[in-house]
């Protein structure tokens, strides 16, 4: 679910984190950085969709697993792999 960070002068608390849906407030912070970290959290906790196949992400691209070790060339970005350039 998409949220978004809304500024609201005169509160003690102008920055709001809401739902872009229903315009829910999922939290209210004095900063943009206490925001950002409200939102990242949210973001981190929403259900994914289910994987097209074992051990691919809903895009179809890597997801590492415990087992995973970088090859000479290949790292990884988000839990996903990269090549290096």
């Amino acid at each position: 679910m998409p949220y978004d960070i809304v500024k609201q002068g005169g509160n003690a608390k102008p920055y709001k984190v809401i739902k872009q849906d229903t315009g829910e407030v999922m939290g209210e912070f004095k900063t943009r950085d206490a925001a950002e970290a409200q939102m990242r959290a949210l973001y981190a906790n929403e259900p994914r969709a289910a994987s097209t196949s074992p051990g691919t992400d809903a895009g179809g691209g890597d997801v590492l697993d415990d087992t995973y070790t970088p090859t000479p060339g290949e790292g990884f970005m988000d839990g996903k792999r990269v090549k290096r350039e």
